[in-house]
């Protein structure tokens, strides 16, 4: 199981490592790997990321379309979250929810329509849609006019057409 700690520190040591050797006395190496690693804690912090039993996600606090997302995402070398089971839609919520206080807050995932027949709802890894983790009247937004996407919401998944501005999950694939 991944923890935040062990991130933290494996991103610690990869930010010390850029340190350059300069033949000075070890505590002073010591007190600037210090100082970058309490650096690194507080950037952590603020890049509202979420290690859970699930996997690495980064949330945004900007809105985007979905389109916008999905780049923003591949950006960072991550993916939009694929939250395909009960449990992986449970746990990302409740870590969006630990970071937001928002219940009512929707999330951008990789789960779309677009480029199929309407309603045909599928995973940026190919699979298809587990209909059972959609929310009560969910989907609503399926129309010829416009793809929709699939938001994370508190007790399931939501559509939305895709060019709403949400907030975002993005996934690490290992």
């Amino acid at each position: 199981m991944k923890t935040k700690g062990a991130t933290l520190i494996i991103l610690c040591i990869c930010i010390a490592g850029f340190l350059p050797g300069n033949g000075k006395a070890d505590s002073a190496i010591g007190a600037v790997v210090e100082l970058m690693i309490s650096n690194c804690v507080k950037v952590y912090d603020r890049l509202n990321i979420g290690v859970t039993e699930t996997g690495t996600y980064l949330f945004t606090t900007q809105y985007l379309t979905w389109d916008e997302a999905r780049q923003y995402c591949k950006g960072l070398g991550l993916e939009l979250a694929t939250t395909d089971t009960k449990l992986k839609t449970d746990v990302i919520f409740e870590e969006a929810l630990d970071k937001f206080k928002n219940e009512t807050a929707r999330f951008w995932t990789s789960g779309s329509d677009k480029g199929r027949k309407p309603g045909k709802f599928f995973w940026s890894n190919g699979n298809a849609l587990n209909e059972s983790l959609w929310l009560s009247g969910q989907p609503k937004n399926v129309n010829d006019k416009e793809p929709s996407c699939i938001t994370l919401r508190k007790g399931g998944l939501g559509d939305c057409p895709c060019s709403v501005r949400r907030r975002t999950v993005c996934e690490y694939i290992e």
